[in-house]
């Protein structure tokens, strides 16, 4: 079976990751992999070894060139957009339209990342509210596969609409890794705590909008702020960082590849993010490593006004609500982790409380975690139950055969 995946996101490596993903446990079961994405991906896509075509920005005329020639070479059976949402604007930057996607004269599907049937009003993304959830026509991009634990399994119904787990291998993080590791990468010491960071690099980009670049200056002056406080007391890992903090206690990590990084997991015993539905801290979780995720809820100025340094405050600051710095979907991504046992997992910390956060952070470190222990094993053994992607490939295009899509 020949299945090509579609990315069109340049920015963020997150719908890239659950395709390529995805992909892998696609390929053990012999099917070929073809992916179509931005140029900006290819080299992480053949590393993988998979054939990767580059769009063309701003071309629809060759980018209408590009899936002829996929469909006449390759032959797939199935096209699976790595995210709709994504590929329902990618005219701005590719000239394509949903009408392209008929080229390929094959069936079609979709991951639905976010889950779409939630009730939704807006999307709040950077404080703004938009209103493409009205937008959005499901019916036009066929099969649904949904990756969980992001979505909660239980939550999702339908016809035609499949759950799996996002994850399928983890970090090994037994007593025997984590010694091993420790001595590799210096710290002797068995007691030492050490909280691992990671730092996206589409994080550090946002629109032009003046009060939105005073809110992110401002969310990321308390985020360096309690890293550094944390670092006062324990080791500090901090990967992909380009704020060089300071500190004895502070190991930077420009890049690292991911037998690297699964080291670095392996001997943290807290991970922090600011991105609730980072796949890197899905993986890390249900690995049994403890998560904090960095989050606001406070979009009052005056509330911020008499929190902040009047250094630090502008009165130009547009504050919003955010689950995934710096984009916000506060409003858009709360029904997902609303009654969801992943989110039983992860613990949240509001960014302006840093003494608070501290405290819990703490809480965490020397605590007894036997009960995380059982939540996580509880949501792997549900995880396991769900649907293979290669069940799903299958039952997609039978589905399809019947003529029912």
């Amino acid at each position: 079976m020949n299945v090509v995946f579609i990315v069109t996101s340049f920015w963020s490596f997150g719908e890239l990751l659950i395709a390529v993903e995805f992909a892998d446990e696609l390929i053990k079961s012999g099917e070929k992999i073809c992916f179509i994405a931005p140029p900006t991906h290819k080299n992480t896509i053949l590393k993988k070894g998979y054939i990767c075509i580059s769009l063309v920005p701003k071309s629809r005329q060759l980018n209408r060139i590009l899936f002829n020639e996929v469909k006449y070479s390759f032959k797939p059976d199935l096209v699976i957009l790595s995210d709709f949402l994504n590929y329902n604007f990618a005219d701005r930057h590719y000239g394509i339209t949903k009408e392209d996607l008929n080229i390929f004269d094959t069936t079609l599907c979709t991951f639905d990342n976010f889950y779409w049937n939630y009730p939704r009003k807006c999307m709040d993304t950077y404080g703004f509210k938009s209103d493409i959830p009205k937008k959005i026509v499901l019916e036009d991009y066929g099969a649904r596969i949904v990756p969980c634990p992001i979505v909660n399994p239980d939550s999702v119904e339908g016809e035609n609409v499949y759950t799996y787990s996002l994850i399928s291998d983890f970090v090994d993080i037994s007593n025997l890794k984590k010694r091993k590791n420790r001595i590799k990468y210096g710290f002797d010491n068995d007691e030492d705590k050490i909280i691992l960071v990671s730092y996206a690099k589409w994080q550090n980009e946002h629109i032009e909008d003046r009060g939105v670049s005073e809110f992110v200056k401002l969310s990321n002056n308390f985020f360096n702020k309690l890293i550094s406080k944390l670092a006062e007391e324990f080791h500090i890992i901090c990967v992909g960082s380009k704020e060089k903090i300071q500190g004895d206690n502070i190991h930077h990590y420009s890049s690292v590849h991911t037998e690297t990084f699964d080291e670095l997991v392996s001997i943290s015993n807290i991970y922090i993010s600011r991105n609730m539905t980072s796949t890197s801290m899905v993986r890390i979780a249900l690995s049994g490593v403890r998560c904090v995720n960095i989050i606001n809820s406070i979009s009052d100025i005056g509330t911020i006004e008499k929190i902040a340094a009047k250094d630090e405050f502008n009165m130009t600051i547009k504050p919003y609500r955010y689950f995934m710095f710096p984009v916000g979907w506060y409003s858009f991504l709360k029904p997902i982790f609303d009654n969801n046992p992943y989110a039983e997992l992860i613990i949240q910390i509001e960014q302006f409380e840093i003494e608070r956060g501290i405290e819990t952070i703490k809480d965490i470190l020397y605590g007894d975690n036997s009960d995380h222990t059982i939540l996580t094993n509880k949501l792997r053994r549900k995880l396991s139950e769900l649907m293979t992607p290669k069940e799903i490939v299958r039952s997609i295009l039978s589905y399809d055969l019947e003529g029912k899509r």
